[in-house]
């Protein structure tokens, strides 16, 4: 009959040192982290997913300023002087001057890169103070429906949110040149952050970071000096910035307040309800809060006050610091749930806190929609189509709008002089793509076009939005 083996003294030290309670909490800690990791991924992966598939079925822009952006960063590979137009704002034509080679589609790829590194740093933000769950970051930044319904989208928000989350994240990590260059440049991906760059200079003189202050201005300074030298006819930023009041209007107090909260989601607005106690104690937490919250006050003063457009995207970079927010008021919550006695029931009823915000989450996030082509777009393209068919070649060929520009492959015009004496003066065969959007107000009226006096002929019309006329 066989024995068992005589278990030796030293083996059985082995196994109680195995089975001491650390190295028990170690690996569970290891597989705590494991966990984790496989639900940044999924939550992260899950939100790019989506942002993707948004974007794979819209062939239409909620914004038509996009298709412009695109087709100057598109002609300053063959025109670099457009890089200092400023109605396109110098920093936003480099970062898509790349993804803008393959179209709208490639700057839109471009755009959800920006917002993918957004939302890691915003991650590693987060992390710096102390947020333990990480995935909540992606969780409840990738699906506020604002942040995936734009975040395809290759306007200016997008590159602003992700130098904004950059320069913050620097300047915690004490990489402080980085972070005040990086907020140098603000401005030149969105005027009106000009406006931050007296509280970037405040945060330097409190720092005692004296040096940095001509690094602050180093970016907008260059601008000028490059675009005084070799601007050309692109439009100033004088010209950009001197904007009539009241041009789009005048605001309320609380616009953004109003159309912002329900793109944020209400299940996110709870949750960084919670988390505001904890961002005012920790003094780094609330100046890094404290900056989102000034552009957002920007953006509120600038539309009262009608210097603004009261576009709600305007106000989208502060989502990435509602997010950690609100993922910090969500660990505040759980951690509530210490106080019971039983381990199981802590671990059951945090899963559920998270699980059902996860839901709601994902339950409000799920409800954007793609964007197809508008009418208006429409016409265009069927505009582009028809002279295509004819195979013309007009001495001249005007046109006002951005969609007819990218369907018929031209650089985007960033003058218009309109029409003089009703056009008398310009070639027989002028080819005026008039549409109901843009052309009067940019001095090419119909009512000169129409006009027998003034030598132009109707030849065709889309969708009673636009209509093409030949000079004779």
């Amino acid at each position: 009959m066989d024995t068992l083996p005589e278990v030796t003294s030293g083996q059985a030290t082995a196994t109680a040192a195995l089975d001491h309670p650390s190295v028990r909490a170690t690996d569970g800690v290891r597989r705590n982290r494991i966990a984790d990791a496989i639900l940044y991924l999924t939550a992260f992966g899950g939100g790019l997913a989506w942002t993707s598939y948004l974007l794979a079925r819209s062939p239409g822009t909620p914004s038509q300023d996009e298709i412009a952006h695109v087709l100057i960063s598109k002609q300053a590979w063959h025109d670099p002087k457009v890089i200092l137009d400023a109605w396109g704002r110098p920093i936003n034509t480099l970062l898509y001057v790349i993804p803008s080679r393959w179209g709208l589609t490639g700057a839109r790829i471009g755009a959800v890169i920006f917002a993918a590194i957004t939302v890691i740093v915003a991650t590693l933000i987060a992390r710096s103070f102390g947020v333990r769950r990480l995935y909540l970051v992606p969780l409840l930044l990738w699906f506020q429906p604002w942040f995936h319904d734009f975040g395809y989208i290759a306007l200016t928000e997008v590159p602003f949110s992700m130098m904004l989350a950059v320069s913050i994240y620097a300047w915690l990590r004490e990489r402080r040149a980085w972070a005040v260059l990086a907020f140098g440049l603000l401005p030149l991906i969105r005027w009106e952050a000009l406006g931050l760059i007296p509280l970037g200079a405040l945060i330097i003189i409190l720092s005692r970071r004296w040096r940095l202050l001509p690094l602050l201005g180093a970016p907008l300074l260059i601008f000028l000096t490059l675009s005084a030298a070799f601007g050309g006819d692109n439009i100033t930023m004088r010209e950009y910035l001197r904007m009539t009041p009241g041009a789009y209007g005048y605001g309320t107090w609380g616009h953004f307040f109003g159309t912002s909260a329900p793109l944020i989601g209400l299940p996110v607005l709870i949750a960084a309800i919670f988390g505001i106690p904890r961002a005012i104690r920790d003094r780094r937490f609330l100046g890094a809060i404290a900056v989102w919250a000034a552009y957002f006050g920007l953006q509120v003063v600038s539309w009262k006050l009608g210097k603004g457009a009261g576009y709600v995207e305007f106000a989208l970079p502060v989502a990435a610091g509602v997010a950690i927010v609100a993922a910090t008021g969500t660990e505040w919550v759980a951690s509530a749930f210490r106080k019971l006695s039983n381990a199981f029931a802590v671990r059951i009823a945090t899963g559920l806190l998270i699980s059902v915000l996860a839901a709601s989450v994902l339950l409000v996030g799920s409800r954007s929609e793609p964007r197809p082509l508008d009418v208006e777009a429409k016409a265009m393209k069927e505009a582009a189509a028809w002279l295509r068919e004819r195979n013309l070649d007009p001495p001249r060929l005007l046109s006002t709008h951005a969609w007819f520009q990218y369907f018929y492959d031209l650089p985007f015009p960033r003058r218009h002089p309109g029409l003089v004496d009703g056009g008398r003066g310009l070639p027989a065969g002028t080819i005026m793509v008039w549409d109901r959007h843009y052309s009067n107000r940019w001095g090419y009226h119909i009512d000169e076009l129409v006009d027998p006096a003034n030598g132009w002929k109707r030849l065709e019309a889309f969708r009673n939005r636009a209509a093409i006329f030949v000079k004779l």
